[in-house]
């Protein structure tokens, strides 16, 4: 993100400040970029929270356009990137319609108005408030004890297998003995055309057993078998989605941290039933509709992964040149980097300078124990301020144990590397410090 006001980082941030070679926007735009974010991947080295290293990170590369060409292009992206991003908000409104599209097909067809045209022009019953325990031959939950696992078996499911109102029997990560699940009792065998229902934590979801294949799975999943004489599979399921149904859930409910749907209070929730032919028709009615939902949400899809396409494609016809027109005149990037590099260089010699001046003559007597260049290590100079902490130039020269002429060519080069830099009190009467960066 551009900072867009003065703050502070923590160490997981890092703050980029560009100089004079480059457009703020087009580094922003730069480390968004594929290549760059592949580079970060492969350099960044931890499992829990990957870090890009300091070393790793100067080293990242980077494509640099003349400065002009920068601007055009920093422009060009903010215009057409805004337009990506609202039509990318606009398009993720849809799954939340399509929800509430489903929501309300459910409602209609559980309470008798979807229907209504058909029921008008015949002569049957009136709809019946009942309860579950009233349409099913049973209603029970899964096993209370973890069973004993093997290899290869019987799949295990959990809540993961049926949280988004499929079930998906792949999902089971654990497996069971044919012995074992030849010992569950009939209710706790699911069959084709039985209702699993979620009981505990994710509440209230409702997956049709659409498979003859066995499985088995945990207590915080039920099942409904359904008396086919009174009230059909998809009836049951549809009637269970409802916000009707998941009302009375919550109200049942026990526990806080974890909601839990007792048997007890699952038996006694109540639906609205219709005879058989009518549930028929509004089986076929609601599927009709969600079928016409299916594939909008389908065409969502697609157009969602053409947007996530988008982005990229922007910034990889960008930084290969091709989003604006170049201009001869526009100073070459080779040409403005070697002279910030110059002027970079004269500032720094500078500073320097401005540093060892400050340093009293009446101290200008070279240390007694000398060292030279050859003999100290790289970071000579940091390794001191790292062990004593800030001091004056003054200060650090006479720890170096270095002449003038090699203090200021080592604090010059280490400066350069970043190892150490200097900082300024808000006093602004009070000596400037030298610290390790």
């Amino acid at each position: 993100m551009i900072a867009d006001s003065e703050g502070y980082c923590s160490t997981e941030i890092i703050p980029l400040k560009p100089n004079q070679a480059i457009e703020g926007r087009f580094l922003f735009y730069w480390l968004k970029h594929p290549f760059f974010l592949d580079y970060v991947e492969s350099e960044s080295h931890g499992l829990n929270m990957p870090r890009l290293g300091t070393k790793a990170g100067r080293a990242a590369p980077l494509v640099l356009a003349p400065l002009n060409e920068q601007r055009r292009i920093a422009d060009k992206l903010d215009r057409i990137l805004a337009k990506v991003e609202a039509c990318r908000e606009r398009c993720d409104r849809i799954p939340l319609l399509l929800k509430r599209f489903r929501q309300a097909v459910l409602a209609a067809a559980t309470s008798g108005q979807l229907s209504e045209d058909w029921r008008s022009s015949r002569d049957v019953a009136q709809w019946q408030s009942v309860s579950l325990n009233d349409v099913c031959l049973s209603i029970t939950d899964g096993d209370h004890q973890a069973p004993p696992q093997v290899e290869k078996g019987i799949p295990f499911i959990t809540i993961a297998a049926i949280n988004d109102g499929k079930l998906r029997i792949d999902k089971a990560t654990r497996f069971v003995s044919n012995e074992y699940f030849e010992q569950r009792q009939p209710s706790r065998k699911p069959k084709l055309g039985d209702v699993l229902f979620s009981v505990t934590g994710s509440i209230a979801i409702p997956v049709l057993v659409d498979t003859d294949e066995p499985f088995t799975f945990q207590r915080h999943i039920a099942i409904l078998k359904p008396d086919l004489s009174k009230i059909s599979s998809l009836f049951l399921l549809y009637s269970l989605g409802t916000k009707k149904i998941k009302n009375q859930s919550l109200n049942v409910a026990t526990g806080t941290a974890q909601l839990t749907i007792p048997l007890s209070g699952l038996r006694k929730l109540v639906i609205d039933l219709p005879m058989k032919d009518e549930q028929d028709e509004i089986v076929r009615r609601i599927e009709v509709l969600f079928s016409y939902a299916d594939r909008l949400e389908a065409q969502y899809q697609r157009a969602r992964a053409h947007i996530d396409r988008l982005t990229p494609a922007l910034l990889d016809k960008a930084f290969r040149g091709e989003l604006v027109p170049q201009d001869p005149k526009d100073e070459p990037a080779s040409v403005l980097l070697e002279r910030i590099r110059s002027e970079i260089s004269k500032t720094q010699t500078r500073k320097i300078k401005r540093l060892i001046e400050s340093i009293p003559s009446q101290h200008s007597v070279v240390p007694v124990a000398m060292l030279t260049r050859k003999k100290i290590q790289p970071s000579h100079l940091s390794a001191i301020l790292k062990e004593r902490g800030p001091l004056t130039a003054e200060s650090l020269w006479t720890a170096s144990q270095l002449d003038i002429d090699d203090f200021y060519d080592q604090l010059k080069d280490e400066e350069t590397q970043g190892l150490l830099r200097e900082t300024r009190g808000e006093d602004p009467n009070a000596a400037r410090l030298l610290e390790v960066t």
